[in-house]
């Protein structure tokens, strides 16, 4: 009997199946944390723009800056949580 499991649709899934669609979460997760990471990047990038702003117009310079600030801090929340499912897949695959 081939080895199978159980789709969240209810029917047999095999188990190279299961194991490609693993793969493929993991891929996926692993690309959202590189989208992530680039993001963080950019807003770092806007940061130091928000800053050479400050010398021309103050307002607008820290208006940027606290923007960016709260990206920054939303986008540290994201990764950590990206960061624990990745542990999870992680444990889950061994």
């Amino acid at each position: 009997m081939p080895n199978t499991t159980v789709s969240a649709a209810g029917g047999a899934m095999p188990a190279a199946s299961q194991e490609t669609n693993e793969a493929t979460k993991l891929g996926s997760l692993i690309g959202a944390l590189d989208a992530l990471h680039k993001a963080q990047h950019l807003a770092e990038l806007l940061y130091l723009a928000g800053e050479g702003l400050m010398r021309v117009d103050r307002e607008v310079g820290e208006a940027v800056m606290t923007g960016v600030g709260a990206l920054k801090d939303n986008l540290e929340e994201v990764d950590a949580l990206l960061e624990e499912l990745h542990e999870r897949e992680r444990g889950d695959a061994e």
